[in-house]
């Protein structure tokens, strides 16, 4: 599952990254803060966890429901090569001995196609079996997860952000690893964010013992669609002996619309809702070994009417990355010609 998913979020980066790579036909940036390698071929090879988890939380006495799926600890390998990234990852027994907390069926489509001037971020999750975190939420004692196996959770939304000092900062230093940040710099960055977001059980989303402080309606299903504008800030430091640190936070306040369904009736709830994404990374870079570590996390909140239940889907993804930068002999140049006339 891992690898199929993989490749299918491979082909939605090929589409999309062909559609902004026409405006940098002509690199323009300072290249005594960053330096560009599109020729070069950056291989890697990495860790990476992906996850959507689900929040909820009604008035100060409600105790907060967290639940989080039981998502594979994955080993990948990957290359990227002008505007051209494809990694291939599977979740290997040994990273991933048997717990207590569940099975988890998912399909996790994250893309990330960042360019000079924009940062583009795409997903689409579908998730089934959670359980409840901390051990005990929901039960009477605390031995055991409780374990939804039949607990769904859908989520699909872009978000499309300008980078306005693309000629001094860049993105793709910490996420691509083929730009290296030679100093320090950072960008404001303003664009809008979509989300759609399904949330499903075969009984209700509150366990029994937790009723009483949530809607008394038994919500089994909750569905919400978000649009608007967002601001934000990058920043890289770059430390001696070539480390690094980079972090960008943006919000958004987002016309949103929040449907709950329950054993009585249907409601529906219309309002601003605000919206937070982080891109965290730290790590090495000499212009051709790349050691990093990054955490991607987008936090997508709203109410619901008139229970009162405050809704957050998490979706991200966590990654430690060991890549080299080469530059490709007469052969393998050949074999990489059907992207030279892509992207050149």
């Amino acid at each position: 599952m891992n690898l199929r998913t993989t490749v299918i979020a491979c082909c939605c980066i090929f589409f999309f990254t062909r559609s902004f790579a026409q405006e940098n036909t002509v690199p323009e940036y300072d290249s005594a803060y960053f330096e560009s390698f599109p020729t070069d071929l950056v291989l890697r090879t990495y860790l990476s966890q992906k996850y959507t988890t689900l929040e909820l939380k009604n008035g100060r006495d409600a105790p907060r429901l967290r639940y989080r799926p039981n998502t594979n600890l994955n080993l990948g390998v990957g290359f990227t090569y002008r505007n051209f990234s494809l990694n291939l990852a599977y979740g290997f027994g040994f990273l991933n001995p048997d717990s207590e907390k569940g099975k988890n069926k998912k399909l996790d489509l994250q893309a990330r196609i960042y360019t000079r001037k924009w940062a583009v971020d795409f997903f689409g999750q579908f998730y089934k079996g959670y359980y409840t975190f901390p051990k005990g939420r929901g039960q009477t004692t605390d031995d055991n997860y409780y374990i939804r196996p039949d607990l769904k959770v859908n989520l699909a939304g872009i978000s499309v952000y300008r980078v306005f000092n693309h000629r001094r900062f860049t993105l793709r230093s910490v996420f691509m690893q083929d730009e290296w940040q030679k100093k320090s710099a950072g960008s404001l960055l303003a664009g809008i964010e979509m989300y759609y977001g399904n949330v499903k059980d075969d009984s209700a989303l509150v366990p029994s013992l937790l009723r009483t402080f949530y809607d008394p309606r038994s919500i089994k299903s909750v569905r919400l669609f978000q649009i608007g504008p967002g601001v934000g800030y990058a920043y890289t430091q770059v430390l001696p002996a070539n480390f690094f640190l980079s972090g960008s936070l943006t919000i958004s306040g987002n016309f949103g619309l929040v449907q709950e369904s329950g054993t009585s009736e249907t409601t529906n709830r219309v309002g601003i809702n605000a919206t937070m994404q982080v891109r965290a990374g730290a790590g090495f870079n000499n212009g051709n070994w790349v050691v990093n570590a990054f955490w991607l996390n987008g936090r997508d909140g709203a109410k619901g009417a008139p229970s009162g239940n405050n809704y957050v889907l998490n979706t991200g993804n966590v990654r430690l990355i060991v890549a080299k930068r080469i530059q490709p002999g007469k052969g393998l140049r050949k074999l990489l010609r059907p992207l030279d006339k892509i992207f050149k």
